[in-house]
C-alpha cells in the first residue's frame, strides 16, 4: 500500500468513528426501556384498570405516564425523571415500572 492510500484510509476511518460518535449520542437519546404495571387503584374495583407506564433512555431519563380508572372518571398524571430522579414523588406503581424498566 503507497502513502497516499495509506493516508486516505486513515481518514476515511477517522470519519466513520466520528460518525459512530453521532450515532452513539442519538441512539442513547431514544426510548430504549418501558414497562408498564396495572393494578385497582381504588378498593371495590377489579380488572386492573389503571396502570403506569414508563418510557426511559438508557440514563433513566424519560416520563411516567399514570392512568387511574375510577368508577365515573379517569386521570392522567406524567412525571419526568432525570437520571432516575423525579421531580415530584413516584407512586409505590410507578416507581415499579421504573425498576422493571431498567432491569429489562
Amino acid at each position: 500500500m503507497n502513502v497516499s492510500a495509506s493516508t486516505a484510509l486513515v481518514v476515511a476511518i477517522a470519519g466513520l468513528a466520528v460518525g459512530l460518535q453521532r450515532v452513539d449520542r442519538r441512539v442513547d437519546g431514544v426510548v430504549a426501556k418501558s414497562s408498564i404495571v396495572r393494578y385497582d387503584a381504588y378498593e371495590n374495583t377489579g380488572g386492573h384498570q389503571s396502570a403506569s407506564l414508563a418510557l426511559l433512555d438508557s440514563a433513566r431519563t424519560g416520563v411516567v405516564v399514570t392512568a387511574i380508572q375510577g368508577r365515573d372518571y379517569a386521570r392522567i398524571y406524567m412525571k419526568e425523571l432525570d437520571r432516575g430522579r423525579a421531580s415530584v414523588d413516584l407512586s409505590p406503581e410507578e416507581a415499579e415500572a421504573v425498576e422493571r424498566a431498567m432491569s429489562r
